[in-house]
């Protein structure tokens, strides 16, 4: 299935595009949910470079991609270039908060840990225990 382009400009015809159906569609998103587990094992460090590298790519095609935006909607060379320029940006930006990592709320506890008890008073409190509950001490508590 296909679609005709119009330019915003003169109405002329621009060419036709594909089009998905719908089972099309479903199934592109099964595709991604069955490799989205893998993509959360990923280190934050390279989700920050798939991040970095779709940033590269548009910044190298952004005058390209400027101008089929602008055939298609009639926004303007200037504005588009702008659009695509801060798409590369907030790309990169959440891949440094991804390298940060802040936003997973981890803290390192630094309050030190209390010591194990000492040999002689575990030793005293199983002697204490163990005599409490002998017979001996039973029959003498009667």
């Amino acid at each position: 299935m296909t679609e005709l382009a119009h330019s915003p400009y003169t109405g002329a015809g621009l060419g036709a595009y594909p089009t998905s159906s719908a089972v099309e569609v479903d199934a592109a998103v099964s595709g991604a949910a069955s490799i989205a587990p893998a993509v959360s094992d990923t280190a934050p460090g390279g989700i920050a470079g798939w991040l970095d590298a779709v940033a590269d790519a548009l910044i190298t095609h952004r005058d390209g991609l400027a101008e089929l935006a602008d055939s298609e909607t009639g926004l303007g060379q200037e504005r588009l270039t702008g659009e695509v320029e801060r798409a590369a940006n907030q790309l990169r930006f959440y891949g440094s908060v991804a390298k940060e990592g802040s936003y997973l709320g981890a803290t390192l506890d630094t309050t030190p840990a209390p010591s194990p008890p000492s040999a002689s008073l575990l030793a005293r409190s199983a002697r204490s225990t163990t005599a409490s509950h002998s017979p001996r001490s039973s029959a003498s508590s009667r």
